[in-house]
């Protein structure tokens, strides 16, 4: 594969973007196996993993899935695409957001059953989606079934050296008396494998990403068709409801790509803009939006802007994160010599900018590079095609042996940590609940009202706000209003005698108090007049604060 000519020959050319069913075969068997790989994390949760613990959702990212099944819950109550944040008390206006989810609670609801069992065909779904995506993106750039095969085996499997990072830096880490050794750099704007493990809405924000840019690829052709602007289309705004974040860079992808090529040749270049403007008149009634509840409304530019902070590893961490793939595409500025294709000064872009994004002045700067990684692996095999052309049989046999140690074993070690999480809960703290805890929060779901809201510990109040209609006092530091005064309250709550407790719980508007494991080892709370129990069972009680007097 790593032996295939990276110039290719005339008749080679008008392969760019095309896919033979010959490919589509191999396309399938890879993901057929794909998807039992993906599944052997969730077999061992349903066989091997333990029975008094509820997971919910994905395995990669899986902390922030309360959030996602509280917009389903929503989705499922409310006749409104609207949601509020149910992880703070304060009043506030709903706001369009994640519309996928919304949508998936309207289905469970018109199909009468649970959101879940939605989720988890659509989460098989999208990630056939999402492998078919990369693919038609390696397709838009590279002209032989080798070099694409190549390509997707790379942000497949990736190409992260984190663990012989680890691995070298432990004696240092033990030299100084510290447990843990450098961080893998596991995260989804590097590890392509784990986005198909993560949440629904990144796998098609990742597939809407690159098939944007793969359809601006043939929308600026000579020959392009309705059906090449169509997909651009349909892609920019599939990126703009599902994963807004990196919207901004594929429109300035688009626009900087239609600049050069005006530098270049000297000539308005009426197609690029033409799509580049498609892109932009699509995307910019939602980006507008965004700007104006996340960075502009007093509330949500709190809750889901100045507290949501991504920020990128420093410039040297990047070798280690990307590894191979970033070591290699310069090689692709050597196998792609000039006089270049329109579409090979894409990729090269694409490459670039999206790494650039990583830096850009912004609270969520990672977020913004999502996509790089494929971009990224499009170059490495180019240039690896070409490397390998000018080898030695032998000597291309021990580079594609080179490249497996040096990439595979990260990856490998990162799916095996994933399926042990689902036996024992660590490395990933995959399970957010006991089964007792659980039972108790669906029992109060059903009798709370939209308006009550519950206290509790913040790690019960995050996955509390995905059952209840209510709001929880404090659910996420992320996305929770004035997070150290929450906690401060939670404090005086758990470690005050009942009446006093009570006190406070009417002071700040607060109807229950779940009161499980967690909270019973901040202190001991009994029942009084004004904090009636409710509920009791396996260990969990739930208290209704009655009025004064």
């Amino acid at each position: 594969m790593i032996a295939e000519r990276a110039t290719p020959a005339a008749g080679d050319a008008p392969r760019l973007g095309l896919v033979t069913r010959a490919e589509w075969r191999w396309l399938a068997a890879i993901g057929a196996l794909l998807l039992v790989l993906l599944a052997v994390p969730y077999a061992t949760w349903l066989v091997l993993g333990p029975r008094d613990l509820v997971h919910i959702g994905s395995f990669w990212y899986p902390g922030d899935f309360p959030v996602y099944l509280a917009a389903m819950d929503q989705g499922a109550r409310s006749p409104s695409w609207l949601i509020h944040d149910r992880f703070t008390p304060e009043p506030h206006q709903p706001v369009f957001m994640f519309p996928l989810y919304v949508g998936i609670g309207k289905l469970a609801a018109l199909l009468h059953v649970p959101p879940l069992a939605v989720y988890y065909v659509g989460e098989v779904l999208g990630r056939v989606a999402l492998l078919a995506a990369l693919y038609l993106f390696a397709a838009a750039f590279l002209p032989t079934a080798g070099q694409r095969r190549l390509a997707v085996g790379l942000m497949v499997v990736g190409t992260n050296l984190g663990l012989w990072g680890a691995l070298l830096a432990q004696p240092l880490y033990a030299g100084q008396g510290e447990s843990a050794a450098l961080p893998l750099g596991a995260t989804l704007e590097v590890m392509t494998l784990g986005v198909f493990l993560a949440p629904l809405h990144l796998m098609l924000g990742l597939a809407c990403t690159v098939l944007a840019i793969a359809a601006f690829a043939a929308a600026v052709e000579p020959r392009a068709t309705w059906r090449a602007h169509a997909a651009l289309a349909a892609a920019i705004l599939g990126l703009a409801l599902l994963h807004p974040f990196n919207l901004p860079v594929v429109l300035a992808l688009f626009g900087l790509y239609t600049a050069l090529r005006w530098v270049r040749v000297r000539r308005w270049p009426w197609r690029p803009i033409a799509a580049t403007a498609l892109a932009t008149a699509i995307a910019l009634p939602l980006l507008l939006y965004n700007y104006w509840a996340f960075r502009i409304e007093p509330f949500w530019s709190v809750v889901y802007g100045q507290q949501n902070t991504v920020p990128s590893p420093e410039p040297l961490r990047l070798v280690l994160d990307y590894g191979l793939v970033l070591l290699l595409a310069p090689l692709a500025v050597w196998a792609w010599r000039a006089p270049r294709g329109e579409r090979q000064w894409l990729a090269l872009l694409s490459g670039a900018l999206l790494l650039l994004a990583l830096y850009a002045p912004v609270p969520f700067q990672r977020r913004l590079a999502f996509g790089v990684q494929p971009a990224l692996a499009v170059l490495a095999a180019a240039g690896l095609a070409w490397w390998a052309g000018r080898l030695t049989r032998r000597a291309r046999r021990r580079l594609a042996l080179a490249i497996v140690i040096l990439a595979l074993p990260t990856a490998l070690f990162l799916y095996v940590g994933v399926v042990y999480s689902a036996v024992a809960n660590t490395p990933l703290t995959v399970y957010v609940a006991s089964r007792d805890e659980w039972q108790a929060g669906e029992w109060l779901a059903a009798r709370m009202g939209p308006e009550e809201v519950v206290l509790g510990a913040e790690k019960s109040g995050f996955w509390l706000a995905a059952l209840v209609p209510g709001r929880v006092w404090l659910g996420h530091e992320g996305i929770t209003y004035d997070v150290p005064g929450k906690h401060a309250v939670i404090e005086r709550v758990l470690h005050s005698p009942p009446d006093e407790a009570a006190r406070i719980l009417r002071q700040h508007g607060i109807n229950y108090l779940f009161y499980g494991p967690r909270e019973r080892a901040e202190g001991t709370l009994t029942e009084t007049g004004a904090l009636r129990r409710i509920y009791e069972d396996g260990g969990v009680e739930v208290f209704r604060v009655e009025p004064a007097g």
